[in-house]
């Protein structure tokens, strides 16, 4: 699965921004402190795993503090021949929509939706790292040198300076 895009609303303290990934390679989200880059693969995860209607600690921390606004999730996926776009909101008005653009389009909601977008969704599995992995991801570093030098896990030594470009958001 091949995530091209992440659309965040009312996410912690993020009221709304877009990410949108290129198609192929390695993707980096680099910044300061407290701009909400940690926000990306929570975000994920909560799509993935809650169901809508969840009132589950890991939901009700995302949403922004003294305001009843209910934390939304977007995800533009391609796995296989599937080109899917995966939206789900909680708590304030909940709701799920999957809708599959290719390779014949249809839209579901709800329960249906969730459980569709689970069939296409990989579940977490032991990598050669010997770890049980939702995603690679590193949150946070020890060294401020590239990752392909420093301590932070057993994947960062296979991303490099030389591929991929900057990606910036407003």
């Amino acid at each position: 699965m091949k995530i091209l895009r992440i659309r965040l609303e009312h996410f912690r303290g993020i009221t709304s921004r877009e990410i949108v990934l290129q198609p192929a390679g390695v993707t980096v989200v680099e910044g300061p402190n407290e701009v909400g880059k940690s926000c990306v693969p929570e975000a994920i995860g909560l799509i993935r795993s809650y169901l809508d209607s969840s009132r589950a600690k890991a939901v009700t921390d995302v949403r922004p503090v003294g305001q009843d606004v209910g934390p939304k999730v977007e995800l533009e996926v391609v796995t296989g021949p599937y080109h899917l776009v995966y939206t789900k909101q909680f708590l304030s008005r909940p709701s799920t929509e999957l809708r599959i653009l290719a390779p014949r389009p249809e839209q579901l909601a709800g329960r249906e939706a969730h459980d569709r977008f689970d069939t296409f969704s990989p579940r977490p599995s032991t990598r050669s790292c010997g770890t049980r992995c939702r995603s690679c991801r590193v949150t946070r570093c020890a060294s401020q040198s590239w990752p392909g030098s420093s301590p932070c896990g057993p994947h960062s030594g296979r991303l490099t300076p030389s591929r991929g470009r900057a990606v910036t958001t407003p």
